[in-house]
């Protein structure tokens, strides 16, 4: 619980560092709301392993900004990019879209910053090599999940509540170790895709869309006040940030917005390719409060301006 505490802290002084690269106005608000968010609030407590990888992609992010500049910072961001990876595995192509960002004339740089972001996920590699003796880029829970949002009963918003017991008893009756159970279930996801494209094209659609919900199907007690503060705290920033995307030839955008919000389409594209909740969505809440700040920020200058 500390740990998490902590990592919250961290993000609200990188999430400050990030968003001060367009304003010190910027910097600042960002700070604050990071630090309210009752998203991130209600994440810390529950102990999930999204709150670490949002301090840790805010750091990937804002080394790999400094390292165009600095190489040395490269080896903090590909290491930063390297614990994101096997913290939270979908997070892994934002590392990517960092080095597409930065450009070819920082490939030095973009060595670097490679070579340092394979060193965590290289050792898990051998790790898993060792104890499973089998080639597990990661883990071994893409292929269910990967079916748990890909089935005939899956919906956008369905999550881990869908039943794919009859898969696990097929599982169970041939025997199958913990590497081939992931492979089978990920080969039943894939053939239920290519049998139905169609309804498959739609629930991806679908949960597509559920990344920009502000509730769980889940239902708990009291969970109606944490409904109604989740909606009024998150689509005004997710309205604001858009605003800054629509905007951008009236007020052009920083090379920092830019990043950020092509981060945010990409992962939410990939997420849905598996299943999406609200809390996989945190570190992506994150930019998008750095974007929403951004509005106001440049508006504000702009104001004063004129």
């Amino acid at each position: 619980n500390v740990f998490v505490e902590f990592s919250l802290a961290g993000a609200v002084w990188f999430g400050y560092l990030l968003a001060r690269r367009i304003t010190p106005l910027a910097g600042a608000l960002v700070a604050v709301i990071t630090a309210v968010y009752p998203l991130f609030v209600y994440t810390a407590d529950a102990l999930y392993p999204q709150i670490p990888a949002l301090l840790l992609l805010l750091m990937m992010i804002e080394f790999g900004l400094r390292a165009r500049d600095r190489w040395p910072w490269a080896i903090w961001s590909g290491l930063a990019g390297g614990f994101l990876t096997i913290t939270v595995p979908s997070f892994a192509p934002t590392l990517i879209l960092l080095i597409l960002f930065m450009g070819w004339k920082a490939r030095k740089v973009i060595a670097v910053l490679i070579v340092a972001a394979a060193v965590i996920p290289g050792l898990w590699c051998i790790r898993n090599a060792v104890v499973m003796h089998a080639f597990i880029p990661v883990s071994t829970n893409n292929g269910v999940n990967l079916l748990l949002g890909n089935n005939p009963d899956a919906t956008g918003s369905s999550g881990t509540s869908v039943d794919v017991s009859a898969y696990e008893n097929q599982a169970k009756a041939r025997k199958l170790d913990e590497v081939q159970i992931d492979h089978f279930y990920s080969g039943q996801a894939v053939d239920w895709i290519t049998a139905h494209p169609g309804q498959a094209a739609g629930l991806y659609a679908a949960k597509v869309a559920h990344n920009f919900a502000y509730s769980d199907t889940l239902k708990t007690e009291g969970q109606g006040a944490s409904d109604l503060l989740a909606a009024v705290t998150y689509y005004p920033m997710l309205a604001l940030a858009l605003l800054r995307v629509l905007l951008w030839r009236r007020f052009p955008l920083h090379r920092v917005d830019k990043l950020l919000a092509w981060t945010i389409v990409v992962n939410v594209l990939l997420l849905a390719v598996f299943f999406t909740r609200i809390r996989f969505r945190v570190p992506l809440d994150s930019l998008t409060i750095v974007l929403a700040v951004s509005t106001v920020a440049v508006w504000w200058d702009r104001r004063r301006a004129a």
